[in-house]
């Protein structure tokens, strides 16, 4: 009993498939809106580990400044030394005790 019962619902859904013309349409944009999530989702997951590869060079390329500036200073310091050195062994004959002191 329970079986014919079932396979009167089966029939009566197959007959409305075919009777609504919409049916394929329903379907269709159910399963476009499914695959434009997925495809969403997806662009978003790449797009942030492209943002995320970004900020990890752009902290890199800070670094990288932050280490060239801070070898210009030292490079100034060193200048300004040998700077001072080349002027003292110049006027070393005519230098007092005093100047090397100075420097």
């Amino acid at each position: 009993m329970q079986v014919g019962a079932t396979l009167d619902s089966v029939e009566l859904l197959v007959e409305e498939q075919v009777l609504d013309p919409l049916f394929l349409n329903k379907t269709n944009v159910m399963d476009v809106a499914q695959n434009l999530s997925t495809a969403k989702n997806n662009e978003i997951q790449f797009l942030t580990g492209m943002l995320g590869m970004a900020e990890e060079q752009n902290s890199l390329i800070r670094a990288r400044v932050e280490s060239l500036k801070q070898g210009m200073q030292d490079a100034s310091g060193i200048a300004d030394a040998v700077h001072k050195l080349r002027c003292r062994s110049v006027s070393y004959g005519s230098c007092d005790s005093n100047a090397i002191h100075d420097a």
